[in-house]
């Protein structure tokens, strides 16, 4: 046996040992039967990862109006969360056991009564739910996640083949939560703008990503720019990205015509999360990868056209509003995609495509021409 192993065998008999001395459940209902006041949720992994929630969170809500929910999210998400209707205290905490301990005290205040686990690190989770004293634990196993303490659960999901916002329902369908509304929210006011024919239409650009592989390709994005400049003259380019993507943005700019250089607002490393929601919710279309932007632009309800590299069938591609999504898979073009190596996967999508599903999502309205 492994150390590993080992580690996770001696780390499932405490936790069990743990939660059999201090559960409570002086009624005897099983957790399906519950009429919980305090629910402590976690999703301390990525932005996209913790808006795939979103729509269980409000699930959650409108099963149990009166419940406080706690939300355990990752410090890289701080200030996300603001004035919502859904969530009423945040607690900070990665993947550490640092960051556990630090975290405990504040949460054993809250008492939580359930631990619903979304998207985070066995055995880190875990740890926090049972010497939180909650009494229920249920958890999504991420496709990522180390597959072990199953025994410490009351319930869990382990679903490889289905996307993160339908196993997230899945896991709180136990409840008895109704699991049918599939739109995510931001967790924070976001004032929507209004628009009229004379307002310039404004295009944004997700640049980055997680993984260099996943880049907008600039000269797929340089040509596609210079198209969409010549066919609609006062139309706007806005930059969305990570402080650390600052030389993407000024990389893109260079290769643009002086007059199309001109139209390009940059607000690359500019903006607090909740500031990118507000600068998102005033563009009419986001280009984008695989990114957080695409999801706070989603449950934001912007029109986007997303670039992926192959289809998956757990892949985090929208799940809502299918008539402001469009989704272009570089694998229809050329099957070198599917190879985890090749460096930019991306760039096998033409600027062309691009550039028709662009007028096809604005086609609508007229708004692309009458802009």
């Amino acid at each position: 046996m492994s150390y590993s192993d080992l580690r996770m065998k001696f780390i499932s008999f405490v936790l069990r040992k743990y939660r059999h001395f201090t559960k409570k459940n002086s009624n005897n209902l099983s957790f399906e039967h519950q009429n919980f006041k305090r629910i402590m949720i976690i999703s301390n992994k990525l932005l996209g990862d913790f808006l795939f929630c979103t729509p269980a969170i409000r699930a959650l809500k409108e099963k149990y109006p009166h419940a406080e929910i706690l939300a355990v999210i990752s410090h890289k998400n701080k200030g996300i969360i603001g004035e919502n209707n859904f969530i009423n205290k945040v607690v900070y905490m990665d993947s550490t056991l640092t960051d556990v301990l630090k975290a405990l005290p504040e949460i054993r205040k809250f008492k939580p009564e359930i631990s619903v686990i979304f998207h985070s690190r066995t055995p880190y989770d875990l740890i926090l739910s049972v010497f939180s004293r909650s009494n229920f634990i249920i958890k999504h196993y991420f496709n990522n996640d180390i597959k072990k303490l199953f025994n410490v659960c009351d319930h869990f999901v382990l679903d490889p083949c289905t996307p993160p916002v339908l196993n997230h329902l899945a896991l709180i369908s136990k409840l008895g939560c109704d699991t049918q509304g599939k739109k995510m929210f931001f967790p924070a006011e976001v004032p929507k703008i209004m628009k009229d024919s004379t307002s310039p239409l404004i295009i944004g650009y997700q640049l980055g990503a997680s993984k260099p592989n996943r880049y907008l390709p600039e000269t797929t994005l340089q040509q596609l720019t210079e198209m969409l400049s010549l066919h609609s003259p006062l139309c706007e380019f806005h930059l969305f990205g990570a402080p650390s993507e600052k030389p993407l943005g000024d990389t893109f700019v260079k290769g643009l015509t002086e007059e199309t250089s001109h139209k390009v607002v940059n607000h690359i490393g500019k903006t607090t999360l909740q500031g990118l929601a507000h600068t998102l919710n005033a563009i009419d279309i986001l280009i984008t990868p695989d990114t957080g932007t695409l999801h706070i632009a989603t449950s934001l309800e912007i029109k986007t056209v997303s670039l992926f590299v192959t289809r998956k069938e757990n892949g985090c591609e929208p799940q809502q509003d299918p008539h402001l999504h469009n989704v272009i898979y570089a694998s229809d073009y050329n099957e070198l995609a599917f190879d985890r190596t090749f460096p930019k996967p991306l760039e096998f999508i033409p600027a062309e495509i691009i550039f028709k599903n662009i007028l096809s999502s604005l086609s609508e309205k007229n708004e692309l021409s009458a802009r």
